[in-house]
């Protein structure tokens, strides 16, 4: 695993399950607004045909779903109200999508600046490869922005909030628990 304190990409087989391109253009399946983002829900019997996932949900409790995030959209930088981690993976196949998501390095620090005038701030930025798994600490701040084409984006919502499982814990599970799951 490439371990860092805003994003961990985790290097095992790609997650490219037909079904999650279904799911997105099933109009039986209803798209819900949740934090100003249409989500699709994505069954365990999908997941459990995964090995990883399979593991996952034998030891956390979670929801999966598809973010749709519209052409030419910036969601703010934020930190996530109840999530402290999660696991991402960009569904975009096209090799000329252009989005970006960045973690600020020192954001924080410049917000309690604010009295001499410091705007910027470091950033470093998550490049998500299609279908590849990345575990994400959703206390750093972040933002996204998305350009020219509909963001697809599979996200795990843990059941456990942002006080009982936070990023560097469930880092440390991975790697204690490693050879259960590679």
């Amino acid at each position: 695993m490439n371990n860092d304190s805003t994003f961990t990409e985790l290097l095992i087989e790609d997650y490219k399950e037909p079904l999650l391109l279904e799911t997105i253009n099933n109009s039986d399946i209803e798209w819900f607004s949740e934090y100003n983002f249409l989500i699709k829900e994505i069954s365990p019997e999908i997941l459990s045909k995964d090995r990883f996932f399979k593991w996952l949900m034998s030891h956390y409790e979670f929801r999966a779903g598809i973010c749709r995030v519209p052409k030419f959209t910036c969601y703010d930088w934020h930190k996530d109200i109840h999530r402290g981690v999660s696991i991402n993976m960009l569904i975009n196949e096209s090799s000329d999508h252009h989005s970006h998501c960045f973690f600020s390095l020192n954001r924080d620090y410049a917000k309690k600046r604010i009295l001499s005038k410091r705007i910027t701030n470091n950033f470093m930025e998550l490049c998500y490869k299609p279908y590849r798994r990345y575990v994400v600490n959703n206390q750093h701040d972040h933002i996204i922005f998305n350009f020219d084409e509909t963001r697809y984006l599979f996200t795990i919502n843990f059941e456990l909030t942002k006080d009982k499982l936070n990023y560097n814990d469930f880092i440390s599970f991975l790697i204690k628990h490693q050879r259960e799951w590679m």
